[in-house]
């Protein structure tokens, strides 16, 4: 119980962190004004995956044994995503536990597709769980994908 405990406060934790990283460190391309300022375009977004989709919008992960799965984002020309979720791993390393968020960092869409990938970590452990990746833009400006490890 008190494990329990301990592992949802680091999950808000590690969710607020994301946040706060978001928040931070976006670089606020995606706003464009028109002369008098009154016109504000928001880039398009948007996050998929290459698996099956179900009508409540998740979609279903089969895991293989790689401990990898990916999001891809779509945009227009060369727009950088900021990856984040508040699900986590940990790794122990010489005795100090360490955890780390499933998606992190950010990656830059491709000038001639628009699109990008990135990396997410599942394991075993993960089997059962529903999961969650945010991609953004900016701070106003983002979509998540939810999906289930089966």
């Amino acid at each position: 119980m008190k494990r329990e405990s301990l592992r949802r406060k680091r999950r808000l934790q590690h969710s607020l962190v994301s946040l706060l990283t978001i928040l931070l460190f976006n670089c606020g391309g995606d706003v464009i004004t028109n002369d008098n300022d009154q016109e504000i375009y928001r880039a398009p977004l948007e996050l998929y995956m290459q698996y099956p989709l179900d009508d409540l919008g998740y979609y279903h992960v089969e895991y293989s044994g790689y401990n990898y799965t990916q999001v891809f984002a779509r945009s227009e020309g060369t727009q950088r995503i900021f990856w984040s979720s508040s699900d986590s791993f940990s790794v122990v390393y010489n005795g100090i536990e360490f955890h780390t968020a499933i998606a992190s960092y950010s990656t830059y869409t491709n000038s001639q597709t628009g699109e990008t990938r990135q990396n997410v970590y599942i394991n075993s452990n993960s089997v059962g769980d529903t999961l969650a990746v945010v991609g953004a833009i900016s701070s106003d400006n983002y979509r998540w994908v939810q999906f289930i490890v089966e």
